[in-house]
């Protein structure tokens, strides 16, 4: 199948909106994809790798055959790759990420994984190097990756190089050292922790300090508790030889009262003689005074004016004060006892804090001397590992054959997503999407869309080619009018020019596959009018199709009329249709025959619509009377098979000369592309 580039184009334009549509999808899904990717930041390294002492003995027979040279370098090139690239190095790498206290084998496994996945290796042949490149979310933690990576590459390079035995001795040794030591200190520091010691010397000082302040707290206490029991006795005997009631005489007393009685009643007559001058006799104060004097001269004569002797009791002070004396003393001696009971008792606490100590302090020290005998160990073989491995950094100089020219880098800018290469992608996806969804749909296209499919399809000639209608005007609902496409009607020009050749081809049959592919009936009458305005041509159009009728503004036909017919005129063009609803079961061309012949000696042209094609004998009489058949195929919508079977049907009963127009073609490339190929 040759097509060319204007076939190509037709494809493109036709199908432009799919693919529209097809592209901005696409546009979008990579946009959301970019915007929404997870950015990764690439860490470079570049390594120098030399040739190693381990065959520079080797390589002295070959120093003067370049070739050889060249190939074992690049092989020791090769070699070191699959050493940094290898799943040791990245378990190794895992196992310093997660920490010697982590025993997790999926974990380890997906970590390992991930490192050999995002973990890119390029050898440079030219210049013995080697490009390393990490990518992680982080640019940091791509860079500290990265550099975990190279240092447990050159730690197992110089393992593979340099097995030392007394090295993994001492570090086998070390390790179980480690492991005592630290079992040691952990039951160490649990013994402290439970029996409460934290320093045997210190410790057992302040717990003896404790106890002989608690002791001469004691002590002090019973001397003082002592003291005020023997007060006690004393004062309880003095108490008991005093009486708790004394006499005494009174005499004095009673003489100063009444002494006291006749000083006041004198006063008060003299403040009586001061108020009669300031107030009424009838007045209140007055009567106040009056009262108390009456009242002073009553006791006067009471007491007898002189007492020379009177006896009475009364309590004792002294043994009141003696009482109160023995109450407290009580009281005292109570609380020095309570008080010697409690420092007792925390006395004898500590003599039992005392005691276990002391028989906790013998397994400290055992265990403190086993402790810094077990660390004194440790010490001594972790100098010689130190020792050891300063030896083997220094013979690695000598052995290892990499050197870290250019260390991790930090790059602030994203390696993923790449833009250009997702441009790259995205405009391949597109036009690659594209071309496919052209082929699908041209070897998925089976219709007729442009007139030269049909020579090489069916190998029929073109009758002629009607555009697709531009505007609301469309030709196939309407009548033929000089307001017509000029295209169109260069094309009805030519299916004239076509019928005109030949003198003898007066009745032409239309027809098509269905009623709703084609529209012969619209193309019968349009070719008709046009014949009928612009040729001056007497034309009839005899229409036995079913289906609604889609012509208007129909008139009573004025010259000779068709009894059996409907008849009808519009445009200056006769239309005859049976009578009533026209039946396919019903012989109707073969009955009304003999019109066809009275319509040919009338009539320049005639034309005859009939329904669908359909195995009927009615296609026996008509090819009898027509000479030349027109089959309407609708473009890009009358299917391939329907139009072989339907011409196939033509020409089984009896029509030669047969011709196929094109209906609706539409034309997708634009005008002023058009013109240029």
């Amino acid at each position: 199948m040759n097509t060319t580039l204007k076939d190509f184009l037709n494809i493109l334009f036709r199908h432009l909106k799919y693919l529209t549509f097809f592209t901005i999808v696409m546009v979008l899904a990579f946009g959301v994809f970019y915007f929404g990717a997870k950015r990764k930041y690439e860490s470079k390294a570049k390594l120098l790798i030399r040739m190693g002492q381990e065959q520079t003995a080797n390589m002295q027979f070959a120093s003067f055959k370049n070739n050889i040279y060249i190939t074992r370098r690049n092989q020791e090139l090769k070699n070191e790759l699959e050493i940094l690239t290898s799943e040791i190095v990245a378990a190794n790498t895992a196992r310093v990420l997660l920490g010697e206290g982590v025993n997790n084998p999926e974990l380890l496994n997906d970590i390992k994984i991930y490192i050999i996945d995002n973990l890119e290796v390029e050898p440079l042949y030219e210049s013995d190097t080697l490009e390393v490149s990490f990518k992680f979310p982080d640019p940091d933690i791509a860079q500290k990756m990265l550099k975990l990576i190279l240092d447990q590459y050159v730690s197992h390079h110089i393992k593979v190089f340099n097995v030392s035995k007394e090295f993994e001795f001492i570090e086998t040794k070390l390790e179980t050292l480690k492991d005592s030591y630290e079992g040691i200190l952990k039951e160490f520091s649990s013994f402290m922790r439970n029996n409460k010691i934290y320093d045997d010397n210190q410790q057992i000082s302040l717990l003896m300090e404790k106890r002989n302040q608690f002791h001469a707290n004691v002590v002090e206490l019973t001397a003082e508790n002592n003291y005020h029991k023997r007060e006690l006795k004393r004062l309880m005997k003095i108490h008991s030889a005093i009486q708790p009631m004394e006499i005494y005489n009174t005499v004095e007393i009673r003489n100063r009262q009444y002494e006291n009685l006749k000083r006041r009643l004198s006063e008060a007559r003299l403040e009586e003689r001061s108020m009669h001058l300031r107030y009424q006799p009838k007045s209140r104060f007055i009567k106040d005074i009056e009262e108390e004097i009456a009242l002073l001269e009553e006791l006067i004569q009471i007491e007898p004016e002189r007492i020379i002797d009177s006896k009475n009791e009364r309590k004792n002070e002294l043994y009141d004060s003696l009482q109160e004396r023995i109450v407290n003393t009580q009281s005292q001696i109570e609380g020095e006892e309570s008080k010697i009971n409690t420092l007792v008792t925390a006395l004898n606490e500590v003599d039992k804090e005392l005691e276990t100590y002391t028989i906790n302090v013998k397994q400290y020290r055992i265990l403190k001397k086993n402790l810094k005998f077990a660390e004194k160990t440790y010490e001594k073989y972790f100098e010689g590992y130190l020792e050891n491995q300063v030896t083997q950094l220094l013979q690695a100089q000598n052995i290892t054959n990499i050197s870290i020219i250019e260390p991790p880098s930090i790059q602030q800018k994203p390696v993923w997503p790449n833009k250009k290469l997702m441009f790259a992608v995205g405009a391949g996806v597109l036009v690659m999407g594209n071309l496919f969804l052209l082929v699908l749909f041209n070897l998925s296209d089976t219709t007729i869309s442009r007139p030269d499919q049909v020579h090489k399809k069916f190998g029929l000639d073109v009758f002629g080619v009607i555009p697709y209608p531009k505007g609301a005007r469309d030709t196939d609902k309407g009548n033929f009018s000089k307001e017509t496409d000029p295209d169109v009607m260069k094309e009805y020009q030519k299916m004239f020019v076509n019928i005109s050749r030949e003198s003898s081809d007066k009745v032409c049959l239309v027809t098509n596959s269905d009623n709703k592919n084609g529209n012969s009936r619209s193309i019968g009458f349009n070719l008709a009018s046009f014949m009928s305005t612009y040729q001056n041509k007497k034309t009839v159009l005899l229409d036995l199709s079913d289906g609604i009728e889609d012509l208007q503004d129909k008139g009573q036909f004025s010259g000779t009329t068709y009894p059996d017919f409907e008849n009808r005129t519009l445009d200056d063009v006769l239309m005859l249709r049976p009578h009533g609803t026209i039946d396919s079961e019903k012989q109707i061309v073969r009955e009304n025959f003999e019109i066809l012949d009275r319509l040919k000696k009338e009539f320049d042209y005639v034309f005859i619509n009939i329904p669908a094609i359909s195995d009927s004998p009615e296609l026996v009489f008509l090819s009898q009377y027509t000479n030349s058949a027109v089959f309407v195929i609708e473009a890009e919508k009358t299917n391939i098979f329907a139009i072989r079977y339907n011409l196939d049907m033509l020409k089984h009963y009896g029509f030669k000369k047969i011709s196929i127009l094109l209906n609706k073609r539409r034309f997708y490339i634009p005008s002023w592309l058009y013109r240029q190929i």
